[in-house]
């Protein structure tokens, strides 16, 4: 690229990035204060009850906690999430989910940039400036804002244990992996493909970070905490598996046997136990595809795959969880250029034609199938199918990308 170019590229991507932060920023702010942080009130009401020495789960802590009041999904996080809340337990929930959410945006930002200087974007930093200003613009940062949740940061350790694993540094990979499954159960199974890969000292390092922070929460919380906590899971399933909203595998599977056009019943075993050996089937199959995954371009299309399915094939998958999307996405039009330069036209195309419909779907508001669905069933026929297009532009992309690198590993393996 000559100099001059370089120079244009650079201010127009410095500009474009500011302009789009100066738009996104006060809409996070909004987010921010106009909601109630349900998911975030629950990992704060465990922290709190871990301060204060007693178990949230049990019938009495349900009540002095004030979980109960939430319903089922009061007790929808496991104990080891609440260790995340511990710094700002005693603030005011709007005021600790503002620190957190303002937390992630810098953490969002930090990722966008190790991303494109280890890729080797083009002028890494306007590249990156510009590319967070899009992200500012997506729905999964407002939807994590409102909610408080911490799918950026969960997205964060993906990045992290993928750097040490390029660097064979297994023991910093494994604490990322271990402190990652803290948050959410869904890293687990990229856990399982580096157990395939007879990564021993990775796996035994995110089993021990596990470990010693579950066993952290536990100690004040008791052992009957994650018995409870499993317990509460059916009641849990009943009432979000089967929403127009889960974009995994589960829900996908639910919604062929039970539409969104009609009434939610609770969610019956036979398609509980479908959709759970569908799921299965899918890490198996993509384990055997993996197993011999050798270094450099392998590895890293083997684990943006897995990283995408630890996502489809988790219980549920909410909009926010396009965050964790990014490393895969950024690895994906890597190989795009890769497989172009190689002269593979049409698998490059279609790769490209992915990732351009999976970005711009994160632009499309969250709440609008929800509206959507909301509006069918109070009699208004004349949406049901917008409703249907926005609720398969949910969940189809994420399935897409997964198969497509799946396809690029197989064609990489073959050549190697």
């Amino acid at each position: 690229m000559p100099a001059w170019a370089k120079r244009l590229y650079v201010i127009a991507a410095a500009v474009l990035g500011t302009l789009l932060v100066l738009v996104g920023a006060p809409k996070v702010h909004q987010a921010i204060v106009a909601h109630e942080p349900y998911d975030f009130v629950v990992d704060q009401g465990l922290a709190r009850a871990w301060k204060d020495g007693y178990d949230p789960y049990s019938a009495e802590g349900g009540k002095r906690s004030g979980l109960e009041k939430i319903g089922p999904s009061g007790f929808g996080h496991p104990p080891s999430t609440g260790f995340w809340a511990l710094p700002v337990a005693h603030l005011d929930p709007k005021l600790a989910n503002a620190a957190v959410t303002w937390t992630s945006v810098a953490l969002l930002l930090l990722e966008i940039l190790i991303l494109a200087q280890t890729l080797g974007a083009p002028a890494p930093l306007a590249t990156a400036w510009a590319l967070f200003g899009y992200a500012m613009s997506c729905t999964f940062v407002f939807y994590g804002a409102q909610t408080g949740q911490l799918s950026i940061a969960l997205g964060m350790f993906f990045v992290v244990a993928w750097l040490a694993v390029r660097r064979d540094d297994e023991i910093t990979a494994g604490l990322a992996l271990g402190l990652a499954c803290t948050m959410k159960p869904l890293p687990g199974v990229v856990v399982a493909m580096f157990l395939v890969l007879r990564r021993w000292r990775l796996v035994a390092t995110a089993v021990g970070a596990y470990l010693v922070i579950a066993l952290v929460m536990t100690s004040r919380f008791s052992f009957a905490s994650w018995a409870t906590f499993l317990s509460k899971q059916r009641a849990i399933a009943d009432a979000w598996m089967g929403t127009i909203q889960n974009s995994s595998l589960h829900g996908v599977i639910l919604r062929l046997f039970n539409p969104a056009c009609e009434p939610k019943p609770p969610v019956p075993r036979a398609v509980a136990l479908l959709s759970t050996a569908c799921a299965l089937a899918v890490i198996a199959g993509g384990l055997l595809l993996v197993r011999r995954a050798r270094r450099g371009r392998e590895l890293d299309l083997a684990y943006a795959c897995f990283v995408m399915l630890s996502v489809v094939t988790s219980q549920w998958a909410w909009e926010h969880y396009s965050a964790i999307f990014l490393l895969p996405v950024a690895i994906g039009i890597v190989e795009v250029l890769a497989l172009w330069r190689e002269g593979s036209r049409r698998l490059s195309m279609a790769g490209l034609a992915t990732i351009l419909v999976m970005v711009t779907c994160w632009l499309v508001p969250w709440n609008l199938k929800v509206d959507l669905h909301h509006a069918f069933h109070h009699g208004h026929p004349e949406v049901h199918l917008r409703m249907h297009v926005v609720e398969v532009l949910n969940w189809l992309p994420a399935f897409l990308l997964a198969g497509w690198l799946a396809m690029v590993f197989r064609r990489a393996q073959r050549r190697a």
